[in-house]
C-alpha cells in the first residue's frame, strides 16, 4: 500500500523532498508526520475502516496529505472538486455516503449547508503526534498481517466519472489496483527516486491520483502546480524549466498549451553538454494530433 511504501521511504530518506507547492517543499518524514497527525484526528471523530471520507481542498501539500491520512485510518477518500457546480458536488456526497468531509479555510464556506462534518485541515496543528491521544497503531505502522486495515482488497478511493455522457458514476477503487496502476506506470516510463514529476491535473479526475502518488512510490518528487499555473502555458514551461522537471502528464490540449509556449525550445539545454534533456510526456484523454 501507498501509505506503508511512504513509511519505508521516510525511513530511509527523512529529509528528501517528496513534494515541492510554489516556494515550499516538505521533505518525507514531514509527510509521514503530518499525515499520520490527520489520520488521529480523523479517528477521534470517528471514522472508521471502510468509511467514506470527502476531500473539499485547493491544490496544495494538504491535498496529498488529506488523501494519505484518509487512507491511514482504513477508510477511503472521495474526491471533491471546489470548482464543479454545487448540485454536482452534493450528489455525490449524498451517493458516496460521506457524512465527514476534509476542507480547507477558502473552501469550507461552499460546502457548509451541505449536511456533513467538516474537518478544516488548515485549523488543525499536524507537525506534531501526542502519543496520549491514542495508542492504537496507525495501518502505516502496524504489520500488514496482523491489522485488518491493510487489506488489499479494501477500497483505496471512490472517484466519479465526469457524467458527459448521463448521470456521474462512482467507481471504487482497491488497494490492489492502485498499486498496481503505480508500479506499472512507473516501471513503464522508468521513473525512479531522482525523479521529479509535475501535477496539473484536479484531484475529482482518475489520472490525479497517478501525478500525486505514482513519485511517491518509487521515493521521487511531486511538484503541485498551483490553480493559476495549470491555466498558464508559459507559466508550466517556466516550472519545468526552473525545477528541472523529469515528467508530466496532461490532456493533448495541456500539451497544445505548452507546445505553443515553447516547450520544445525549454527542453534543450545550454552549456558544455548541449541537446535535449530527457523528458516524459504522459498523454492521454483526447485524440492527440501530430
Amino acid at each position: 500500500r501507498i501509505d506503508c511504501l511512504l513509511q519505508d521511504h521516510a525511513q530511509q530518506y527523512p529529509e528528501k523532498v517528496a513534494l515541492q507547492f510554489r516556494d515550499e517543499s516538505m521533505s518525507y518524514a514531514a509527510l509521514v508526520e503530518r499525515s499520520d497527525r490527520l489520520a488521529e484526528i480523523l479517528k477521534q471523530s470517528g471514522v472508521k475502516r471502510g468509511q467514506p471520507v470527502g476531500i473539499f481542498v485547493g491544490r496544495s501539500f494538504e491535498m496529498v496529505i488529506a488523501l494519505l491520512g484518509i487512507i491511514k485510518t482504513g477508510a477511503h477518500f472521495v474526491p471533491l472538486d471546489p470548482t464543479h457546480p454545487k448540485p454536482r458536488i452534493q450528489a455525490i456526497i449524498n451517493e458516496s455516503g460521506v457524512n465527514v468531509v476534509i476542507t480547507q479555510s477558502e473552501t469550507s464556506s461552499l460546502i457548509a449547508s451541505c449536511n456533513v462534518t467538516l474537518i478544516d485541515i488548515d485549523h488543525r496543528e499536524l507537525s506534531k503526534l501526542e502519543s496520549s491521544e491514542s495508542s492504537s497503531p496507525l495501518p502505516s505502522q502496524a504489520k500488514q498481517s496482523g491489522d485488518p486495515s491493510n487489506s488489499l482488497a479494501d477500497t483505496a478511493y471512490l472517484i466519479y466519472t465526469s457524467g458527459t455522457t448521463g448521470h456521474p458514476k462512482g467507481v471504487p477503487i482497491t488497494h490492489a489496483s492502485l498499486a498496481n496502476l503505480l508500479q506499472s506506470i512507473a516501471a513503464t516510463v522508468r521513473f525512479e527516486h531522482q525523479h521529479k514529476l509535475l501535477a496539473v491535473t484536479t484531484l475529482a479526475f482518475d489520472i490525479a491520483i497517478l501525478e500525486l502518488l505514482m513519485p511517491l512510490s518509487v521515493g521521487g518528487t511531486v511538484v503541485i502546480a498551483d490553480a493559476e499555473t495549470v491555466r498558464d502555458g508559459e507559466r508550466i514551461v517556466r516550472i519545468l524549466k526552473d525545477l528541472k522537471v523529469d515528467a508530466m502528464q496532461a490532456t493533448p490540449a495541456t500539451w497544445r498549451m505548452c507546445h505553443a509556449a515553447g516547450l520544445a525550445a525549454t527542453l534543450t539545454e545550454a552549456g558544455s553538454t548541449g541537446g535535449v534533456r530527457a523528458f516524459t510526456a504522459i498523454c492521454g484523454g483526447e485524440a492527440l494530433d501530430v
